[in-house]
């Protein structure tokens, strides 16, 4: 979990929501330093005070328990699962490696289980702002001026998937509702759809 003491901020990195590009944003006003630029393997890890990278709320809860009584904000990104999944799919474990979507999608060995957790379940319940992103940029800027800086600079871009394609043609009808019953916390939420494609 990231800490912002100057802002009075916990943000939880949802993986593959985006959580890059609000870390990089919010260096001006962490704490610890990265040994490695914004970008390189291995950059962000550090940056964590609150137990790591991905951290589910259960492992992080007590010692962000203290901030949250004091009334930081915590905030918190996400993004439709069934773009999660085919994101993570096309760019961390899946394709190529002789694993089906559905297999991946499914992860019964629980070999991807940290990759594929849902919003809710790493930031946990008591989410104050969360990010959407469809518009993370616009709801980084206004969380950030809530935290009182007056004239946030441009989001910093980092850890896109290059050259993927969209969900609609690596997920299959078995997929989605696979990534249905796996994410309905967060899509009941968020009131996420598969893709109008499929």
């Amino acid at each position: 979990m990231i800490v912002c003491h100057k802002l009075k901020l916990l943000f939880s990195h949802v993986p593959k929501t985006g959580g890059s590009a609000v870390t990089a944003s919010l260096l001006p006003w962490i704490n610890r330093t990265a040994p490695l630029n914004v970008g390189e393997h291995g950059w962000q890890p550090p940056l964590h005070e609150i137990g790591n990278m991905h951290a589910p709320w259960k492992r992080v809860e007590s010692r962000a328990r203290y901030a949250l009584n004091n009334g930081w904000r915590y905030a918190a990104t996400h993004r439709s699962p069934y773009e999660r999944v085919a994101s993570l799919y096309q760019g961390k474990m899946g394709m190529g490696r002789g694993i089906s979507i559905e297999e991946f999608a499914e992860d019964a060995t629980n070999r991807h289980g940290w990759w594929i957790q849902s919003a809710l379940h790493v930031a946990g319940p008591e989410v104050t702002d969360w990010l959407d992103y469809e518009h993370l940029e616009r709801d980084l800027h206004a969380l950030l001026r809530k935290c009182g800086v007056e004239n946030p600079a441009p989001m910093i871009w980092t850890n896109v998937t290059q050259n993927k394609q969209p969900a609609w043609k690596i997920l299959t009808p078995q997929a989605v509702e696979i990534i249905r019953k796996r994410f309905a916390d967060d899509i009941k939420i968020f009131g996420y759809e598969p893709p109008e494609e499929l």
